[in-house]
């Protein structure tokens, strides 16, 4: 049951805080990768991406937020 409890708290940390969740559950070079893909994909957001994909940029945002999600929980 503790585990599941932990596995919640990595999952809510990333939602908040891209490669928190991973940070938390000790894996470091996955939390520091997904911290810069969606920072990089953030930034890049309104210069390259939108003015290049329009709209699908923000969904491939929002997709490696949800990625991140997913794999702090794993």
């Amino acid at each position: 049951m503790a585990k599941q409890v932990n596995k919640l708290i990595c999952g809510i940390a990333s939602l908040i805080i891209p490669g928190l969740g991973q940070l938390l559950g000790g894996r470091v070079q996955s939390a520091i990768f997904w911290f810069l893909l969606i920072l990089i994909l953030g930034a890049l957001l309104p210069y390259v991406i939108i003015p290049y994909l329009g709209n699908l940029g923000s969904i491939i945002l929002v997709i490696a937020w949800i990625l991140n999600i997913l794999d702090a929980i794993r």
